[in-house]
């Protein structure tokens, strides 16, 4: 798989060791939701081993890890810049706009999607993942705070 040349807005550094064995649709998808936001979007994480998953108190089948048998990586985690306001207390308003971009379809390439606003030790980031093709989980946009981790 070879990272897609044709995106608006990220690189293949962005995503680490990780670019091309990234879900194209998931890129596609990731580019459309930053264009629709109007808002810059950091990688903090593509890919990452179960080790690494394991370590950070991951869940135990994150779209993160590569899938052992095609090796793609069906997830990203992004900070907007409205989540570097240094409000931890609450989600800053303007994330919304994002969350609302994210759902404009909630089966994008008629594929499930899960769009995760999460707080971990007092750092807010998105989660946007795209489940296989033949995953029957439904599309979920969830909120949580793990500030205990």
């Amino acid at each position: 798989m070879t990272f897609p040349t044709n995106l608006r807005h990220f690189t293949a550094g962005e995503f680490g060791g990780y670019a091309d064995q990234m879900d194209t649709e998931l890129l596609y998808w990731l580019d459309d939701i930053r264009e629709r936001a109007d808002r810059q979007f950091n990688v903090t994480s593509s890919g990452r081993p179960h080790q690494l998953n394991t370590a950070i108190n991951g869940y135990q089948n994150s779209l993160h890890i590569p899938e052992p048998v095609t090796g793609l990586v069906r997830a990203v985690d992004v900070q907007t810049t409205a989540m570097d306001d240094g409000d931890t207390a609450l989600i800053p308003a303007d994330n919304f706009l994002v969350s609302r971009a994210a759902c404009w379809d909630v089966r994008p390439y008629g594929r499930r999607a899960e769009v995760i606003c999460e707080c971990r030790a007092g750092v807010w980031h998105w989660h946007l993942g795209l489940f296989p093709a033949s995953d029957t989980r439904p599309s979920r946009f969830t909120i949580i705070r793990k500030d205990a981790q």
